[in-house]
């Protein structure tokens, strides 16, 4: 989020979920303490406690000048208005889709830029965090009533504001982390590597209509960060790791058409595109024009097979022979 909104610097963070405050340390690394009121939300007392003395220990320069824990959230609570309000990890913890519709909609009611979802790279969790932006896409637009969205565009990962193209499909939208395991934890996990790759899914959803990538320039190669941050919008986003082969490297990707393309790159077409292809990884943007491209037929949902008559005969087969097992037990 700090890189694709060059002129994004949140002063207020509302956490929901915080636990030990995880993402006020994130928010003030990316802006560079720039977070002064922080409010998290937990239901469990002892996250809180903690929360609260791990933030009292973090030096002047990254402390808020405010930071305000509470229990519960209510649909509409006064005084609690967030530039960027994050839920981590919070959406798979809901019992049901309704509480997650109504949670959704209550943090965006108290979002005054930004919000950010994150949840695990399962499917399950990737389908929360998928129906959620579908649902706050769904809600502007029929408060358009042109089939437009409202107030409200995609930041990432989905480069456009069209249906999820992986939704109904075998795979899902999730990408990878590397983090550094704690010494405790390697012992736990009866590990000798202190690297663990965690999967996740996610979604930045920001107010104001979609911003339009310029159309022409004024024939200089060099542009500004605002400039590339506007072109952004419309690059394709890598979501599955690279497959580099020799002399060409394949890469899937969803468009700003709302589709999963498979694009690939080879060393004939250019120096530049095929460098950059090759260092690529999961979840990056890539703006340069593949040398060819295929449409994925597997993104599209699965319907079961018409059984064989092969298939009716065996069960019927075994339907007899259960049936038969039956009468002999009750002799």
């Amino acid at each position: 989020t700090a890189g694709r909104l060059p002129g994004f610097a949140p002063r207020s963070v509302l956490d929901f979920g915080a636990g030990p405050g995880t993402a006020l340390w994130a928010a003030q690394e990316a802006w560079d303490g720039a977070v002064c009121h922080y409010t998290g939300i937990d239901v469990s007392e002892a996250m809180i406690e903690c929360a609260e003395r791990l933030v009292a220990s973090l030096p002047p320069e990254r402390a808020p000048q405010n930071a305000t824990f509470l229990r519960y959230l209510a649909p509409k609570q006064p005084g609690i208005k967030a530039d960027l309000v994050v839920a981590a990890f919070a959406l798979s913890e809901l019992p049901s889709d309704a509480a997650r519709q109504t949670t959704v909609e209550t943090l965006w009611g108290y979002t005054a830029d930004t919000l950010v979802l994150i949840d695990r790279g399962t499917p399950h969790a990737a389908q929360m965090v998928s129906d959620a932006r579908d649902h706050l896409l769904q809600r502007a637009a029929a408060q358009d009533g042109a089939g437009r969205p409202a107030g409200i565009h995609t930041v990432a990962p989905i480069p456009s504001d069209r249906p999820d193209p992986t939704k109904n499909t075998p795979v899902w939208l999730h990408f990878s982390q590397r983090a550094q395991r704690a010494r405790h934890t390697m012992r736990i996990k009866h590990s000798k590597s202190n690297v663990e790759d965690t999967s996740y899914s996610y979604v930045v959803m920001r107010r104001g209509p979609r911003p339009t990538p310029p159309s022409q320039r004024d024939g200089s190669f060099r542009k500004t960060r605002e400039e590339l941050a506007l072109e952004a919008y419309a690059w394709p986003r890598i979501i599955m790791p690279p497959m580099k082969r020799k002399g060409h490297v394949v890469t899937d990707v969803c468009t700003a058409a709302g589709q999963i393309e498979r694009w690939t790159f080879t060393r004939k077409q250019g120096k530049q595109s095929y460098r950059d292809a090759r260092k690529a990884c999961w979840g990056d943007l890539f703006p340069h024009t593949p040398a060819t491209v295929v449409h994925r037929p597997y993104f599209r949902p699965q319907e079961p097979a018409p059984p064989s008559p092969a298939d009716k005969k065996n069960k019927t087969k075994r339907r007899r022979s259960t049936s038969l097992d039956e009468d002999e037990d009750d002799d």
